[in-house]
């Protein structure tokens, strides 16, 4: 007859481990630009762009139009965003544009 052994539970101090090192890397991926710096400050630039808001507030009509427009809204916030870098002179002159996808 074979014996089938069971895993015994994790101790608290395991768990407890293992949650802290979960918490670390969670947090780590979840961080965005320190508060108070150029691309945190272009950032909130970005979101309160005249184009970008007008958008948000079209995509809110329906669903579908919501789907509709969010490649416009991400290229309006991406042209905010380097306007913005731009003009503190943190983003290179030039460059290639983003592709845009057939309207």
């Amino acid at each position: 007859m074979t014996r089938i052994s069971r895993a015994r539970p994790a101790g608290p101090a395991v768990l407890l481990a293992a949650l802290a090192a979960l918490a670390a890397c969670l947090a780590g991926c979840a961080s965005g630009p320190p508060a108070g710096s150029p691309q945190a400050v272009c950032e909130a630039q970005a979101d309160d762009d005249p184009k970008v808001t007008e958008l948000r507030v079209k995509a809110l009509g329906s669903p579908i139009e919501a789907v509709n427009l969010r490649s416009d809204i991400a290229f309006a916030h991406r042209q905010a965003m380097q306007a913005c870098l731009r003009k503190l002179g943190l983003a290179p002159p030039g460059g290639v544009e983003p592709v845009r996808p057939p309207q």
